[in-house]
């Protein structure tokens, strides 16, 4: 529904008429405002934001789009660099995991000064050993305690990337929330500009009125006392909206927003789904990834405790050289080795208990970061659906008081209404204005809530 403004032009000779009693700071705000912004006659629908219009003569600023700032802060925002590095970090672990898979070969060497013939012997003539040779050791078989330690590092690999997906989840919801608060905060100065501009014209009105000799001089200063309160409002709101963009710039992790007009992004497909539906989407978001990954490295620590008494079995093997003054000779040595363990102070036994306990608290901390997640998904869900039944009804006033405006405009400039009912009138067609931003603002918020609880981004990554 478009906001008809058929009561002002930025060109109109009416705004060129003089206030004399005017109270100057309030005359000097609203004529910056009436000489240096052009306010169209007819804004934007509802559905798209009502951006400022520009200055006289310059070309309006080009659509900002949510999606652009969602891809800027995915690609560039720190926390996402740093969700990645850390996921990265996991995954060269989880490799150098594998390596008890491989032998593990070392290169040794020294040379010793001594006279000791024998450990309990001492000559009397200093002489040089030396040794270098290559020794490798091979864990066989390990009863499964190999593979139950490459598979919690695997498990923390898949840990670091659901860790990387939420942040970029937590990050797109942010720029969301920020960015449909920007919206807001920029359509409620350009609303309020429109109602400094009608309080402007009506204090205009009143004044020639006062003049002719039709009005009583309390018209004036009536309407001098509304543009003086729209003007105090504007410049509020103005505040509001600068703050709104500065926070949408560290939401996307950019020094300052590009230069553009926001608008309402477009309603994602998602919203329009039932809730069993957003249900099943939810079970895919990393809330509950992590937690059943969670469980996976619970029931992974438990079989390495319940392996622990198992043998291991090792092969070892050494060859090189050695000397002894000016004589050397070739040596090598060779071995397998089988390890069982037989007590350790039932440490294995109390090991096995605690893992066991620690996958009973994983299964109930899958359970709970379900019933969480639904709880989230309703509850933004219901929000939701509130929001969008709140928006026909916020239009219908707007309208309504639209109505009202005309009739009080009519009965005004007919000589049969007072200016006092033309003061309530433009008060409540400008409050029913911003009850309608701030009903779709509440709708698109509600939209983020459903697309974070469930675990979407929103836009194509």
């Amino acid at each position: 529904m478009p906001i008809q403004n058929s009561r002002i032009s930025p060109e109109s000779p009416r705004l060129r008429l003089l206030a004399r009693g005017c109270c100057p700071c309030v005359f000097a705000i609203a004529t910056v405002l009436a000489a240096s912004v052009a306010l169209p006659v007819a804004a934007a629908p509802l559905a798209v934001a009502r951006p400022l219009a520009g200055v006289s003569g310059q070309p309006p600023e080009p659509t900002l789009a949510l999606s652009g700032l969602i891809a800027t802060a995915l690609r560039s925002h720190p926390e996402i660099q740093s969700a990645s590095a850390s996921a990265r970090a996991q995954v060269f672990r989880a490799n150098g995991a594998r390596s008890v898979y491989f032998p593990q070969v070392a290169l040794q060497g020294g040379v010793t000064e001594t006279n000791a013939v024998t450990p309990t012997q001492v000559g009397i003539t200093p002489f040089t050993e030396g040794n270098a040779g290559l020794s490798a050791t091979w864990d066989v078989y390990a009863f499964g305690k190999n593979e139950s330690t490459v598979d919690q590092a695997r498990i923390q690999a898949k840990l670091g990337r659901i860790a990387y997906d939420q942040a970029r989840l937590d990050v797109a919801y942010a720029v969301r929330q920020a960015y449909v608060d920007w919206v807001e905060m920029r359509s409620l100065v350009t609303e309020q500009l429109v109602q400094v501009q009608n309080s402007r014209q009506l204090y205009d009105e009143a004044l020639a009125f006062y003049r002719h000799g039709t009005r009583a001089w309390i018209d004036v200063t009536s309407a001098q006392a509304a543009l003086a309160s729209a003007s105090a409002s504007y410049v509020v709101d103005v505040a509001n909206e600068r703050i709104a963009r500065r926070q949408l710039a560290d939401a996307v992790g950019i020094p300052a927003v590009p230069p553009g007009t926001p608008a309402f992004p477009s309603v994602p497909a998602l919203a329009s789904r039932a809730e069993p539906a957003l249900f099943r989407q939810a079970e895919r978001s990393p809330a509950l990834a992590s937690a059943r990954e969670q469980l996976q490295l619970a029931r992974q620590e438990e079989q390495t405790a319940d392996r622990t008494g198992l043998p291991d079995v090792a092969v070892s093997g050494s060859y090189g050289a050695r000397s002894r003054g000016a004589q050397v000779a070739p040596s090598w040595s060779g071995g397998l080795t089988l390890s069982v363990p037989i007590f350790s102070g039932f440490g294995v036994v109390n090991s096995r208990d605690a893992a066991h306990q620690q996958t009973l608290a994983a299964q109930e901390n899958l359970a709970t970061a379900r019933l969480q997640t639904h709880l989230i998904v309703s509850r933004a869900y219901l929000t939701l659906v509130g929001a969008k039944q709140q928006l026909p009804a916020s239009e219908a006033a707007e309208r309504a008081a639209k109505v009202n405006l005309d009739q009080a405009e009519g009965r005004y400039r007919e000589g049969v209404g007072s200016i006092i009912e033309v003061s309530d009138a433009e008060a409540q067609y400008a409050a029913a204005q911003a009850t309608t931003i701030r009903a779709l603002a509440a709708y698109h918020l509600a939209i983020a809530d459903l697309l974070h609880a469930t675990g979407h981004l929103g836009v194509s990554s």
